[in-house]
């Protein structure tokens, strides 16, 4: 489980919105996803009104990493069991920050391209070039 909220928070941080939340709301969102409220409450002190607009901004993101196969830890035999954590492990987050960005187009209902008003496309006139800069 830890695996999973620590690849979801790699991931949330790489999309330009997550700005808009603070690290210690980023953390308790993706703990409540995994867990629970209460959960979240003894940890960080945080209540749901605090954490609600995360944890909801969150969930397309939680759709595509619960729908990956989980990350597992090689166990090797000169590493202790305790300094496992220290391992890394690859993921292709850009792949994933991909199907989250699809997942949000069909989410809030917007469409990747612009609407097609009709007509033929043209260049702009000369006059209404910008300049070139040297």
């Amino acid at each position: 489980m830890e695996l999973s909220i620590l690849k979801l928070l790699d991931l949330c941080i790489l999309a330009i919105d997550s700005l808009e939340f603070q690290y210690r709301i980023l953390a308790a969102a993706a703990l409540c996803h995994f867990t629970s409220i209460e959960v979240v409450k003894k940890a960080s002190g945080l209540e749901w009104d605090d954490i609600s607009e995360c944890v909801d901004w969150m969930v397309p993101f939680v759709s595509v990493v619960k729908s990956v196969s989980p990350v597992k830890l090689k166990t090797f035999k000169k590493i202790p069991m305790e300094d496992r954590h220290n391992i890394q492990t690859h993921t292709n987050y850009l792949a994933l920050l991909n199907e989250v960005n699809y997942v949000n187009t069909f989410r809030k209902g917007g469409q990747l391209s612009p609407v097609c008003n009709g007509g033929i496309m043209t260049p702009p006139k000369s006059t209404e070039k910008p300049p070139l800069k040297h």
